[in-house]
């Protein structure tokens, strides 16, 4: 058969070795040495477990373990694991004393690069690693100190860019010639002492491979420019593997606060953060890749609704809103904050880019699965069955460790999810039945009238999902009977809901209340996909009125939303939302038709996106602003346009 190998770009190679082994052989019998290796190993399998990486082999006394190969992780976290693995083998071996009292050294060698991978023999199968990388690891290992850790120069430039430790390294007096059948030449190693936990922010995200310096900026932005490069009026398109790091990141500081919350000793632990970094790479592969409704948009309504938390979080440690909201306790509310930024994460989870409506009259098979809202409660859905899954229940218990936040989350998801279905005006006119219903009590309240703390029953919106939530969340009856209270729609409950959706809501046009030309490159992947639609006969053509159209979404919809989001809120610095969309619909209002007709010509003509944008933000006629609307087109940047838009001319 023909032999199938594996080319791994970057991986990390452990190899550990008993240091007295010879001497034990000699002194025991081969039933207490195999005792006592099984004992030590055992010891290291949980430790390899615990920063889920991948065990190679033991072969007499030589442990061999990897990351960055099987798994997917970037250079410096395979790195990072792996040096962190070494230090505990250490510190467990310190420690260490075998059911006969017998006490054992180790020496470990670390080494980073490409390595082969692939299947050897038929009888007994091994999954085996060779290369130059393995080698060098070998020679790390073999050439180490007792009770020492010794890695590569590869390794320790890796380390040195660790995304959550700072390693403490000693540089070897003596250079170790490595010795490798490609390179033969003498480098440099380090002995890694130790290593601790960063002080950074807890949101700060996983360096990645060509993005790294742009995250903590991206954490930084403010409202209107979320998404925004500084070196390009283009709206910035991140690579995959840079959202995903992002996103993953940002979901284990939120995490984190909660876990603090309840007990500030607590701290996600290593096994964890994988699984929340598998959770979030395996909801981004359940994305389907069409213009608007892709991942790339839910990164996009993920990172503004991380802005939004992380500005409230901060007003309620200025003491501010001076104007109160209907639920200013989001801003210590740490759970609430985690579930909006999960739930902006897998709201559009397997979206097919058509309308609730379309996929009726198409009688998609997803359709036959959930009476109204169906791409919104497939979403919902798709997501805890993957949460369900095994491999996450550390994941699952670190969310809702009690029935109590089982509840909780649920109804966050339930309302947070439900409520961006839009297009569906019953749904829709219930949100602004509860804003309103809270609004009035809080209003009532504030001129000293008496209120009873009892609404309308049917304003809850998960109340005609219990079942979905039964099934979903592995609820007894008993537990559910238990806890229908929780579901009683009361002063607490409602505000918590009305928040919610209206946070979520925001989030999800986040675009149309931020900089120009933010918007336009959602409003540009909007009407493009749309025009798909139309083109499998599934709506008129959009193109007629898709300049009117804006305007009345913006009237209709946004502002209000707005305006309601702010009284939810309260006022707070940084945060105009309505502000912002007002100025983009006045602008649109000058400048809509010509943008609608660059649109039509450009997706029609298939340009790429970036001609059809640079086109819309260059006017002969405007002069191009930015969001501050101070600082016009470089005469470099309009001559540019002006070279890529002949035919327009």
């Amino acid at each position: 058969d023909e032999t199938v190998v594996e080319l791994y770009s970057q991986a990390t190679i452990f190899f550990c070795d008993v240091v007295n082994y010879s001497s034990l052989r000699d002194k025991l019998s081969p039933v207490e040495v195999m005792k006592l290796l099984n004992e030590i190993y055992s010891s290291f399998d949980e430790i390899v477990e615990k920063y889920g990486i991948y065990k190679v082999e033991t072969i007499g006394d030589s442990y061999m373990a990897v990351a960055g190969a099987t798994d997917k992780m970037y250079p410096q976290e395979s790195a990072e694991k792996i040096a962190l693995l070494a230090i505990d083998v250490v510190k467990c071996v310190e420690n260490f004393k075998s059911s006969d009292e017998d006490k054992i050294s180790v020496r470990c060698g670390i080494s980073s690069g490409p390595v082969i991978a692939g299947v050897v023999g038929s009888d007994m199968p091994r999954y085996c690693f060779f290369g130059d990388t393995v080698h060098t690891a070998s020679r790390m290992e073999s050439s180490s100190k007792e009770m020492c850790i010794q890695c590569s120069s590869t390794t320790y430039d890796l380390l040195n860019d660790a995304p959550n430790y700072s390693f403490h390294f000693q540089e070897r007096t003596k250079s170790i010639r490595y010795e490798c059948p490609s390179t033969k030449d003498c480098s440099q190693t380090f002995w890694i002492n130790d290593a601790s936990n960063r002080m950074r922010s807890s949101l700060r995200a996983t360096p990645d491979i060509e993005n790294g310096d742009m995250i903590q900026g991206l954490l930084e932005q403010p409202w209107n420019k979320v998404g925004k490069s500084k070196e390009t009026l283009l709206p910035i398109s991140l690579g995959q593997s840079f959202m995903t790091s992002h996103v993953a990141a940002i979901l284990e500081g939120r995490m984190n606060l909660v876990l603090q919350d309840r007990n500030p000793s607590l701290q996600l632990s290593e096994l964890v953060r994988s699984q929340i970094r598998d959770f979030v790479s395996e909801i981004i592969a359940r994305y389907n890749k069409v213009e608007y409704h892709s991942f790339e948009h839910a990164f996009h309504v993920t990172i503004s609704m991380n802005s939004l938390v992380e500005t409230l979080a901060k007003a309620g440690k200025r003491s501010e809103p001076a104007t109160e909201g209907i639920y200013t306790d989001i801003s210590h509310d740490y759970f609430m904050q985690f579930m909006l930024v999960f739930s902006a994460l897998i709201h559009d989870v397997c979206h097919l880019g058509m309308s609730n409506k379309m996929l009726e009259s198409l009688d998609h098979d997803v359709t036959k699965k959930f009476d109204g809202s169906t791409a919104e409660r497939n979403s919902i859905h798709v997501t805890i069955e993957i949460l369900n899954k095994t491999k996450y229940r550390q994941f699952r218990e670190v969310i809702f460790p009690t029935i109590q936040d089982k509840i909780m989350f649920s109804k966050i998801l339930f309302w947070s999810i439900l409520c961006t279905d839009i297009a569906t005006s019953d749904r829709l006119n219930k949100c602004k039945d509860r804003f309103n219903a809270i609004n009035s009590y809080i209003e009532c309240l504030s001129m000293n009238q008496e209120q009873e703390d009892k609404f309308d029953p049917n304003l809850c919106p998960a109340i005609d999902y219990i079942d979905d939530l039964h099934d979903l969340l592995d609820l007894s009856n008993t537990q559910l009977e238990e806890s229908k209270e929780r579901f009683i729609i009361n002063k607490s409950n409602l505000e918590r809901c009305v928040v919610s959706e209206h946070l979520m809501q925001v989030a999800d046009v986040a675009h149309l209340t931020q900089d120009w030309e933010t918007f336009l490159k959602w409003n540009l992947r909007l009407y493009k996909e749309l025009m798909e639609c139309h083109k499998k006969d599934l709506m008129p053509d959009p193109s007629n009125n898709w300049a009117p159209g804006q305007i009345g979404f913006f009237s209709g919809y946004v502002i209000p939303l707005a305006e309601r989001t702010e009284k939810c809120i309260g006022k707070i610095k940084g945060l105009s939302l309505a502000h912002y969309a007002q100025l983009n619909k006045a602008r649109w209002e000058t400048e809509g038709e010509r943008i609608s007709e660059i649109f039509i010509n450009g997706v029609e003509k298939g340009e790429c996106e970036n001609v059809i944008l640079m086109k819309c933000y260059c006017s002969e006629n405007v002069p191009l602003l930015d969001a501050d609307e101070s600082a016009p087109l470089s005469r470099d940047l309009i001559c540019m346009i002006n070279t890529s838009s002949n035919d327009r001319r």
